[in-house]
């Protein structure tokens, strides 16, 4: 169970006040790394599905994703991803309506 389970999400956060050890951890992996990227061309929430569909397409380059993988990104993206992003304050994750905010 990674120790960022624990914590509550702290909205008020900013990427500049990650720790280096939080630092390093959303950076650690690829597909939060996309997120970034692709998060950092909007200027408004975006859905889950949007999201979903530019990184698997980030994954897959050149070949365009399949639906699969699609989906799988999608489920990784709201289970694993976005929660822990959520927890470190660098983007806002409505479960409910599954939009995202940078």
């Amino acid at each position: 169970m990674s120790y960022l389970s624990n914590r509550r999400p702290n909205s008020d956060r900013r990427t500049g006040q990650l720790t280096d050890s939080e630092r390093h951890e959303l950076l650690a992996n690829e597909r939060r790394r996309n997120v970034l990227a692709v998060l950092d061309c909007e200027t408004t929430p975006v859905t889950l599905e949007t999201v979903a569909g530019q990184v698997a397409g980030h994954e897959t380059a050149p070949a365009m994703p399949d639906v699969d993988t699609v989906r799988s990104v999608r489920i990784s993206l709201h289970h694993v991803h976005l929660p822990k992003m959520t927890s470190l304050g660098v983007v806002e994750y409505d479960r409910a309506t599954r939009r995202i905010e940078s």
